[in-house]
């Protein structure tokens, strides 16, 4: 299973992909925008998404 956790910042965002199978995992940090969001999602195709989002982040 892949799970991507996201920490939605105001301007970055901190994603972190791991592998359950082999307990390999990578970080990446993205801006904060929507079309990064929607690309990282896209190419990424987690089974699973974890969230943190604090009440500053985003417009």
């Amino acid at each position: 299973m892949m799970i991507l956790s996201m920490d939605l910042g105001k301007f970055n965002t901190v994603c972190c992909l791991y592998d359950t199978r082999n307990r390999k995992y990578r970080f990446e940090t993205i801006a904060t925008k929507r079309s990064y969001v929607n690309h990282l999602l896209d190419s990424l195709q987690a089974d699973m998404l974890v969230m943190e989002v604090c009440s500053p982040s985003g417009r």
